[in-house]
């Protein structure tokens, strides 16, 4: 289902692809888009055809929140209950308390070659296949007398900095596990994206804020400022996704 919806006046379009409450979504190296959703499982849009995948056919659960295409093509899947799910070509594989995650959700996975590195709540965990190890000198070593927030999302930043987005507002995290508030502390902070021009884009559950070059916040005039932005990614380098509590939507 497609709902073009046109605003000339502010210079942006809107189109809805899926109507269902999307938490996450990723295009992979074969031009299929992937969405994770908070109840619904996945879903593969592929041209005109969609699959889907729950509970039912193969995941463990279909309460999502994140996704990730490693360099060889495997989907790897955030959970809200399960830990992570790796979705091959040929097989699921579920890892989880048996493989040393003791958390419950995922919100956020990240390459960090050589490894993986896991957000869930107030951990970072670096997965090796099949094996989790907690970051507890990330998490607990911070000289900051900030409390540590509840994590939503992380991204390495050039520098080898951390930007992070949580329940809390937005940090920034250098290489000694000080923090830094940069903002949005009564706002959660859902997703973080860089773009192909080094723009930092953050989705909140106040519409979308962008950096400006003082590392600022501001909000963006989308005409979703009142909607959860869960997830946000770039396609084709010039158009912004955003996945809400109402769908997917488009702005170009």
């Amino acid at each position: 289902m497609k709902v073009k919806l046109n605003n000339t006046s502010l210079g942006y379009e809107k189109e809805w692809l899926l109507k269902k409450p999307a938490v996450y979504g990723i295009e992979d190296k074969h031009g299929n888009y992937w969405i994770a959703t908070q109840n619904n499982g996945l879903f593969r849009i592929r041209d005109k055809n969609i699959l889907h995948i729950t509970d039912e056919n193969g995941l463990p659960t279909s309460k999502l929140y994140t996704l990730f295409e490693d360099r060889e093509q495997n989907l790897w899947i955030g959970t809200n209950l399960r830990g992570v799910v790796k979705l091959s070509s040929v097989k699921i594989v579920n890892f989880g308390r048996k493989e040393g995650f003791q958390d419950e959700a995922v919100f956020t996975i990240l390459l960090d070659e050589p490894e993986i590195l896991c957000i869930s709540n107030n951990k970072i965990y670096r997965f090796k296949e099949p094996h989790f190890k907690q970051l507890k000198s990330v998490l607990t070593g911070s000289k900051s007398k900030i409390k540590w927030p509840v994590l939503m999302d992380i991204i390495k930043l050039p520098d080898n900095k951390y930007l992070l987005g949580g329940a809390t507002g937005l940090y920034l995290m250098d290489n000694n596990n000080n923090l830094k508030i940069l903002g949005l502390n009564n706002l959660i902070v859902f997703n973080l994206l860089r773009d192909s021009n080094n723009g930092i884009w953050i989705g909140t559950n106040n519409g979308i804020y962008k950096l400006d070059n003082n590392k600022t916040p501001v909000l963006q005039d989308f005409g979703i400022k009142n909607m959860y932005v869960n997830k946000l990614m770039e396609v084709n380098n010039k158009d912004l996704y955003a996945a809400t509590n109402d769908g997917l939507v488009i702005i170009k």
